[in-house]
């Protein structure tokens, strides 16, 4: 995804440039080509799936946090009242990307505390950033539905 905003960034209309909406597919593709035992289960009741470890949780939350910045550029280029059906499509699956990404991290915390959490790449101030996006990303999702 970095290589393709870095050759693109300079033109208008990036954002809607094929090559980087292909980026779509391989993010959707990638959970379901995980081998079985990387995979983590939401239950349907929206508690916080079980995690076998903290590395396997922030794995994931490194993806759902993906998924929302490649959306984002998106929801900005987008008028909703233009192409309300497109940008509300790029609203939903930012929202419940949010939604795994608060679950994925709940969970870590349950499980293994707080060390759980800073053992990401990018230590706590990932995870602050992660918890941001979500809140901001709930309440653009509350405010289009008024």
């Amino acid at each position: 995804m970095s290589r393709v905003y870095q050759k693109l960034k300079k033109r208008q209309g990036w954002e809607i440039d094929p090559n980087f909406l292909q980026i779509e597919r391989a993010l959707d593709n990638m959970l379901s080509d995980l081998p079985a035992d990387l995979c983590v289960n939401f239950p349907a009741d929206g508690s916080p799936p079980w995690l076998p470890s903290a590395l396997l949780g922030n794995v994931h939350s490194y993806h759902y946090l993906t998924v929302i910045l490649f959306n984002r550029p998106l929801l900005s280029y987008l008028d909703p009242t233009n192409n309300e059906a497109e940008w509300k499509r790029h609203m939903m699956i930012c929202y419940n990307a949010a939604k795994c990404l608060c679950r994925l991290q709940e969970a870590v915390l349950a499980a293994f505390g707080l060390a759980g959490l800073q053992n990401m790449q990018r230590g706590s101030s990932f995870t602050l950033y992660g918890g941001l996006s979500c809140i901001v990303l709930h309440l653009s999702h509350e405010r289009s539905n008024h």
